[in-house]
């Protein structure tokens, strides 16, 4: 019983990591694209719904 159980622990621990990753890739991402919307110009960035 208690190994089923530390297995299912660390799975889930495992993917905390994961979404946890995701995340912060997510949000690079977006302070990326409101870098390049910047230099693009206001415009640009309207037409490619960066922003």
């Amino acid at each position: 019983m208690l190994e089923t159980v530390n297995r299912k622990v660390k799975r889930y621990i495992k993917n905390r990591g994961k979404k946890r990753k995701i995340k912060k890739e997510k949000k690079v991402r977006a302070d990326f694209l409101k870098d390049f919307s910047k230099a693009r110009g206001a415009e640009s960035c309207r037409t490619y719904r960066f922003c």
